[in-house]
Parts: C-alpha cells; structure tokens; sequence
C-alpha cells in the first residue's frame, strides 16, 4: 500500500513543558524503545517476499533528530512543521521510525515521533510512546514473553500467510506476535484460525463489493501532502451540552 502519495506512516507529537536534551532522550529510547526488537529491525525484500531482519550497523543517531522550532515558537508553528515532516517519507534503508526532539515550543519542547504502519498500528503506537513517560507501565517485550523452539516447516506454511491475512486485515500489532506464539505451540489452533481466515475473506469479498462512496468535500485526490493540526482541549460537559442543544445525540 505504501506509494509516494499515500506513505504508510503514524505519527505521534508530545509537547513537554520543560525542555530536555538529546542525550537524556537518547538513554530512554535505549532502555524503554530499543528492547522491542522491531525498533532495531530492517525490513528486507526477497523474491518469496518481505522479512525482518536486525540491522547490523544500526545506531540511534540515525533515528533521534534535534531542530529548532522556526517562527515564534507556537502550536501553529509546530503544527507546520509537523506537516513537514509527516509528508517526508521514511528511510527504508534503516529501521522504519524516526523520533524528532523539537525545542523552542512555547518554553518547554516536543517530541515528534513517525512510526511505519508495518511496526505497529495506532493503539500500539500509543501504549509504545507512553511507555516512555514515567507514569506510564513499562511493556515487556514480547520476545521476552516466551521463547519457542524452531517450527517445522509445514507449520511456517501455515502460520505466515495466516500472520499477512491477520495483520493486513486487522492490523493487530504487538497482539499478532502474542497470537502467532500461541499457534506456534498449539498448532491445534491452526483449524480454528482457517475457519477464521474463511469469514475474513467471505467479509473482504463484500466490502470489495459495495458501491463506491458518492464525492463528498472529504474526499480528493492524493497528493502526499499531510497537514498536522489539533485544536486546545473541549471541555466533556460543554461537548454534551452542544450535543443535547443541536439534537446530535440522545
């Protein structure tokens, strides 16, 4: 799916309130981000397909960017630089993310983080970047969770396609690795997730079906540019009270 006008990428923006330096990031990274493997990871191509594989000469100076917010230093300005950076394509030759250290944001800094949708989805993403804050529950990584031993070939035969149909489909993230542990040492399951696999397709074949959605000011041409924007916090209850005033919802 990934084109120059449609970059399957996720993108994250922490706005910290005190600045802090590359070096203290740096270290976080190293103990909170870089034990999942998949942040280490290259993805390379074959002729049977695409695999994870650990960069040998990986180095996180390659991945943590410092710059200095342009303009006055506000939201708006932050938010055009996002939209930069959200529209320039990953380094394919390194692992798939990037992390931006942003100073000069209304005194404190931001943190900016792009993310290949290959990692992880957006749930994923989330719990991955909390991670890194102190209040946040440190995951463990999932190659830590159990160790299994070599699968027989014809279970491989299984269990990767049936990891591509899930992934592509419902885009699991670190939840797919914990499934397709499981099948490796239950491959009793492999039954169970056929019969998934069968409703999936029976699913994909009648959304592939339906007619295309009629032209509305939502929808256009891709042009690969991206604009970051967010609004300051609603409160809950000014957001019911328009609610119930306008009739939106009962």
């Amino acid at each position: 799916m990934e084109s120059d006008s449609n970059l399957m990428m996720i993108s994250g923006v922490m706005i910290l309130e005190k600045p802090i330096t590359r070096s203290a990031l740096e270290k976080l990274i190293t103990e909170r981000l870089l034990k999942f493997a998949r942040f280490r990871q290259l993805v390379v191509e074959h002729a049977n397909g695409a695999f994870w594989e650990i960069d040998p000469h990986f180095d996180i100076e390659n991945h943590v960017h410092v710059v200095g917010l342009p303009g006055h230093g506000t939201y708006h300005d932050l938010q055009a630089l996002a939209s930069d950076l959200t529209s320039t394509p990953l380094n394919f030759h390194i692992p798939l993310w990037q992390m931006h250290l942003i100073e000069n944001v209304n005194g404190g800094c931001a943190l900016l983080m792009r993310v290949h949708h290959c990692i992880a989805d957006g749930i994923s993403l989330v719990r991955v970047m909390l991670s890194l804050t102190d209040d946040g529950v440190v995951p463990v990584p999932e190659e830590a969770k159990a160790k299994t031993t070599r699968t027989d070939s014809w279970i491989k035969q299984w269990v990767e396609p049936a990891q591509k149909l899930l992934a592509e489909t419902f885009h699991l993230g670190h939840e797919l690795v914990e499934e397709t542990v499981d099948l490796i040492q239950h491959p009793s399951h492999l039954t169970d997730l056929a019969r998934e696999g069968l409703s999936i397709g029976q699913e994909l074949s009648r959304i592939a079906l339906m007619p295309n959605e009629p032209p509305t000011c939502f929808r256009g041409e891709l042009t690969g540019r991206k604009r970051v924007a967010w609004a300051e916090p609603y409160s809950l209850e000014d957001v019911r009270a328009a609610g119930k005033r306008l009739r939106g919802y009962h």
